[in-house]
């Protein structure tokens, strides 16, 4: 028995230990696949709410700061929105049913549609209760591009923040107070809860500080969310049912 257990022991520790480890690496593996699900998650949260920020830009810099866009050739803007229209309907000359683009993308599939973003920006604004996209409204979107689509996400995010928030903001920082009640006015452009979500993640962030938000961090933040995600998929992370 005493040679058994002298002998025997290391052998079933040594088995032991060995199992153990597979059991570790098997845990490290699935702890590993949740903590990439979760960052990936949370990428394409950041992506989501930056594509609202340029929506809710737009929205701003067309009714407060026109002024700031560059002017565009009548001719060439009657034909891209002939060109970007002619994907949904035969009508091209003025405007474009916003029933009909919900029909056709939601068979389609946002991937297949040449001009996205465009079509994310003018979709959304049917929460103004608008039943139709103009001409005007595209070749808005076309002048706010042009402007200001070359931007990194960081500091599109900057300027934005410097712009809308210029008489509240205290040098680089933000109430976090006027920065959730300003958004809260856009609630039905965020998909499910992005809007909660994103207010929480300021807060485990460190982000706020005193009840400030640091504006160079966040939009440093964004950036380096959105950088994480393969470029060839980021329509994706949009859900397909539009309705």
């Amino acid at each position: 028995f005493f040679y058994s257990l002298l002998f025997g022991l290391p052998l079933v520790l040594r088995k032991y230990a060995i199992i153990t480890n597979i059991e570790m690496m098997r845990d490290s593996t699935i702890i590993k696949k949740i903590v990439q699900k979760s960052n990936a998650e949370l990428s394409q949260l950041y992506y989501r709410i930056y594509k609202v920020f340029k929506l809710i830009f737009f929205e701003f810099v067309i009714k407060s700061m026109p002024e700031l866009l560059p002017k565009i050739d009548p001719e060439e803007g009657k034909k891209k929105f002939a060109d970007f229209a002619s994907d949904f309907s035969d009508e091209t000359e003025a405007t474009l049913g916003i029933e009909n683009i919900d029909d056709i993308a939601h068979a389609w599939g946002y991937e297949r549609i040449a001009d996205q973003d465009a079509f994310l920006f003018l979709k959304k604004m049917r929460t103004t209760l608008k039943k139709e996209i103009s001409r005007e409204d595209y070749e808005n979107y076309l002048k706010f591009d042009a402007k200001f689509g070359k931007l990194s996400a960081s500091a599109f995010a900057m300027r934005m923040f410097s712009l809308v928030f210029e008489k509240k903001k205290e040098g680089d920082e933000l109430n976090v107070k006027e920065f959730k009640d300003y958004l809260n006015q856009f609630s039905p452009y965020f998909e499910g809860n992005d809007l909660k979500k994103m207010y929480e993640e300021l807060e485990v962030t460190g982000l706020v500080l005193d009840d400030k938000l640091n504006l160079p961090e966040y939009s440093q933040t964004i950036e380096n969310h959105i950088a994480l995600l393969p470029k060839q998929n980021l329509q994706l992370v949009y859900s397909r049912k539009v309705r």
